[in-house]
């Protein structure tokens, strides 16, 4: 027990460091340094991404021309060779594009993708049928459904979501749950419309603190759920 706790507290050392200012980390057993790598590498991170968009002329058309995020590089990715070789077992080259580039390292399988609502259709299908967290930013509640569920439906993988509303919802949301009366009912019937769609959890937050203001349990449709409509 004392060995696996030295171990997770120079793991957590490690994260600052690099070979630079920690030389004899390259002195310790290979077994050992690789343990230190998983600890580090099996860290959740939240993804912060945004977007470069421009108009495809003569047409109004939009496109992305690049995905950026503000989300620090996963620090293993460049302290050595080795690390880096390590990491890239967990990292992936994600959200790239024809006209940049640019790209983001991702681990899929723990990170949260933070995004707003206007990037969800122009995500590529190889990144959006991947992602399984979501922190979603959403401007316009009440239109929510008509213009951004089909996307949603589409993410094969997702298990999770966070939906934030701005502060201009904030008031209408608590005032007379109008807002969120519709968006549950959204998802209630996108869950009926698409039969086997495994509708994520779905927690609707407001607020600088994240307060809760609402709960979308999720799962596919039932027939048990369909005989209460009748």
């Amino acid at each position: 027990m004392e060995k696996n706790s030295n171990v997770t507290a120079l793991a957590a050392e490690m994260k600052s460091l690099t070979l630079s200012n920690f030389h004899q980390f390259t002195l310790l057993p290979f077994e050992l340094r690789h343990k230190i790598y998983t600890l580090i590498l099996r860290q959740p991170r939240t993804v912060s991404i945004t977007c470069e968009k421009k108009v495809l002329v003569p047409t109004t058309r939009r496109y992305i021309e690049s995905f950026s995020t503000t989300t620090p590089i996963p620090p293993l990715l460049h302290v050595s060779s080795e690390s880096r070789r390590e990491a890239l077992k967990y990292y992936a080259p994600s959200f790239q594009t024809t006209h940049s580039p640019k790209y983001i390292y991702v681990n899929f399988s723990l990170d949260t993708i933070k995004l707003a609502e206007g990037i969800l259709g122009y995500l590529a299908p190889v990144d959006r049928d991947v992602i399984q967290r979501l922190i979603l930013h959403v401007n316009d509640a009440a239109y929510f459904g008509h213009f951004h569920m089909d996307h949603l439906v589409a993410m094969k993988s997702l298990k999770e979501i966070e939906m934030w509303a701005g502060h201009g919802e904030i008031y209408s949301w608590v005032r007379d749950g109008e807002y969120l009366i519709i968006l549950t009912r959204d998802f209630h019937r996108a869950r009926r419309d698409n039969l086997g769609w495994n509708c994520p959890r779905v927690e609707i937050k407001y607020g600088v603190k994240g307060d809760r203001v609402g709960l979308i349990e999720g799962g596919c449709w039932t027939q048990e759920e369909e005989e209460t409509m009748r």
